[in-house]
């Protein structure tokens, strides 16, 4: 992607903090600590971490590691999974206020996202930093210059559309999410199978912290689909 480099760094530093505090709830929820609560399951967690890392990677000018073929396998395995649990649960959710059904369907917009962002990467990216143009005429030793970008290509019509779409999409549950990190508990209510739950356990698996993880998430999207436009 392009973008100012510093930037990108910044959002890609956000989702990877991101990301990590996930791995950490993946880890507590499976040593017993049970926490109830919109969005902080542990299939959600789970997706949180591999997103922060497919985001990072695409948002600085460094070699991904992981094949694209094997990011699109991860999110198309996420796409079909959040569905299945929307069809599973959409009797409970049919009776359930709007709002109550919100998160259901965001995580399927959201994993559906970032398989079509990983698909067509190669074709949209923009390249910061990585372009050797030394044997371009008249353009040598510009690959040098701090912040260069070029764009590898230019985005079709339908792309761009997708692009402004998501854009919007993703700014709008971001201000939703964090409007919804006021309105639920400060403490985790943890169920642990008889254990003791600490203070500062029940602080650190907060609801409210699981709500921001979306919101933080929410606005790496938007960015990450602006930059397409």
């Amino acid at each position: 992607m392009g973008g100012p480099v510093a930037v990108g760094w910044l959002f890609a530093s956000a989702l990877l903090l991101v990301g990590l505090y996930c791995l950490t709830r993946v880890a507590l929820d499976a040593a017993g600590w049970r926490i109830a609560g919109r969005g902080a399951g542990r299939d959600v967690n789970v997706f949180h971490v591999l997103m922060g890392m497919a985001m990072a990677v695409m948002l600085v000018p460094i070699t991904d590691p992981v094949p694209k073929a094997v990011w699109i396998v991860l999110f198309s395995v996420a796409t079909l999974w959040f569905i299945f649990q929307m069809v599973r649960d959409w009797p409970k959710l049919r009776g359930l206020a709007p709002g109550r059904r919100v998160w259901h369907w965001h995580h399927i917009i959201e994993s559906a996202a970032m398989l079509y962002m990983v698909s067509i990467m190669p074709a949209a990216a923009s390249m910061t930093g990585s372009m050797d143009m030394s044997g371009m005429s008249g353009m040598s030793g510009m690959s040098d210059m701090p912040g260069m970008q070029m764009t590898s290509t230019t985005p079709s019509p339908l792309e761009t559309s997708i692009a402004v779409a998501l854009v919007g999409y993703f700014v709008v549950f971001a201000v939703f999410s964090a409007v919804r990190v006021g309105r639920v508990p400060t403490r985790a209510a943890l169920a642990t199978g008889g254990a003791t739950g600490s203070s500062s356990i029940e602080l650190y698996l907060s609801p409210r912290l699981a709500i921001g993880c979306h919101t933080v998430m929410a606005v790496g999207m938007a960015y990450g689909f602006a930059l397409m436009i």
